[in-house]
């Protein structure tokens, strides 16, 4: 009788080693960046590298996209969300620095690239990307890097068939929440697994108990995890 209870005991474990693993996986990235030291960032956008698109739409799309993450990262739904604070190097400086540096900026489609260009405007963070159009639709692409620790921050990109128009509209503001706010929760998938690992556990470990002569009942079913939103 005390071995089952014993490997009874070990299943019930693991189930919950799995549980909890789970909800570490699920905390979302806003309350892991809120522990860490607060610090206001400076960031600056540069003009989007071009593909199969005008340089005129890339420019349009370009200054919706830096108007875009200043209404947000100002916005009051972005500020009382703890997630890092930032102030945007404004157009009209990001274009004196680069006369200074006597640089002719067409865009970045490396790290190293953007990195170079963050230490002329002396930002924390850059964000650099390209636009293009292939074959019926445009694709925008984004990426947020540290310009000290050359670490990336956030990638996100968003694909849109139709106008130059629809994208300039849904596009940029999609990419924008995906940068700053991140892609939708994934779905409960993990959790109907968890939910068939338990009932194999609890129907191992009933068996085991019925198999050693104690008694025709099985243990009582383990309640389900909540609903997730």
């Amino acid at each position: 009788m005390t071995k089952p209870i014993a490997m009874l005991n070990r299943v019930v474990a693991c189930i919950l080693a799995a549980v909890l693993a789970l909800q570490c996986e699920m905390v979302p990235a806003g309350k892991v960046e809120a522990q860490q030291a607060k610090k206001e960032y400076t960031i600056a956008v540069l003009r989007l590298d071009t593909k199969q698109i005008s340089e005129a739409q890339g420019e349009v799309i370009t200054s919706r996209l830096m108007s875009t993450i200043f209404q947000l990262i100002n916005s009051d739904r972005y500020r009382s969300s703890g997630k890092t604070s930032y102030t945007m190097v404004e157009r009209n400086d990001m274009d004196k620095i680069f006369d200074q540096f006597k640089v002719q900026f067409s865009g970045c489609v490396s790290d190293s690239c953007a990195i170079e260009f963050g230490k002329m405007l002396s930002a924390d963070r850059i964000i650099f990307g390209s636009v293009s159009y292939v074959g019926n639709s445009y694709s925008l692409s984004l990426k947020i890097v540290d310009v000290l620790t050359s670490r990336a921050i956030a990638i996100a990109d968003v694909r849109y068939s139709g106008s130059f128009d629809r994208l300039l509209e849904r596009g940029v503001n999609e990419i924008v929440e995906q940068l700053f706010i991140g892609r939708k929760k994934k779905s409960n998938m993990k959790w109907y697994f968890l939910i068939g690992a338990v009932i194999a556990g609890a129907g191992a470990g009933a068996a085991l108990i019925g198999g050693s002569g104690g008694g025709t009942s099985g243990p009582e079913p383990l309640p389900l995890p909540p609903d997730m939103p």
